[in-house]
């Protein structure tokens, strides 16, 4: 298939995850997958999640792009630094379920993934694309941008270099392109299941411009295009 496919923000909900990689025929050997961060916190499976993408990534390395995300950025906040600073970092990442995070791992997370989590770059692009988790600064070329600012902010101004930008971080009901900006967001909330709402975990294929997705508790599933975006191979 050779296809580019992209998710985020799965937040430990690893059932759905295996179930949409399934529904859309992901196959390692053949596809590029990018994440785009967000693996932990809210849903109950984080361990699952990481556990998964250390072995996927050991496999098939070159084919695997695994970016940090600001939940990622928080756990580490918590385990390193200086004292005070890692105190506010807990206090942080408890308030958005860090401890969800905790439980999975029984209350410790290994070394080994708190290395994997730290390894984990920030950004990533190819000829027509920018990944990143949260957003870009309009004028200033990647390796100038604060890591802080990639996993945190965002921006509704199109990045100069022309490429397209694609994000996690910020809800929407469904995958949707936005041409003011040239920003694809995809993130469609996949951790509201657990909180009683409607949540789904998108993945979007770049090369043929579908959505796939299935809702929190793959009770249901499903295709759609993307709309107003035009595409160059997914490359």
């Amino acid at each position: 298939m050779n296809r580019m496919l992209v998710i985020s923000d799965i937040h430990g909900m690893y059932n759905e995850l295996m179930l949409l990689l399934k529904a859309s025929s992901y196959n390692p050997a053949e596809d590029r997958l990018a994440v785009l961060g967000d693996y932990i916190d809210r849903g109950y499976y984080s361990r699952n999640v990481i556990e998964f993408f250390m072995d996927l990534k050991g496999k098939h390395g070159p084919r695997v792009t695994l970016l940090k995300g600001n939940h990622e950025d928080l756990c580490l906040k918590a385990h390193f630094g200086d004292e005070r600073h890692r105190q506010t970092a807990v206090r942080l990442w408890m308030a958005n379920m860090g401890d969800r995070t905790l439980a999975s791992f029984n209350n410790k997370i290994p070394d080994e993934v708190l290395s994997f989590l730290k390894k984990m770059r920030v950004y990533a692009e190819t000829e027509q694309f920018i990944f990143v988790h949260a957003g870009v600064h309009p004028s200033l070329p990647l390796s100038k941008m604060r890591p802080a600012d990639l996993m945190w902010s965002g921006s509704s101004a199109p990045h100069s270099s022309g490429k397209t930008v694609v994000v996690g971080h910020v809800i929407r009901d469904e995958v949707t392109y936005y041409p003011g900006e040239n920003t694809l967001y995809i993130d469609t909330g996949a951790f509201q299941g657990v909180q009683g709402r409607v949540g789904k975990l998108s993945m979007v294929d770049l090369t043929n411009s579908v959505v796939h997705w299935v809702n929190t508790g793959g009770s249901n599933d499903g295709t759609y295009e993307v709309k107003g975006l035009t595409l160059n191979g997914g490359t």
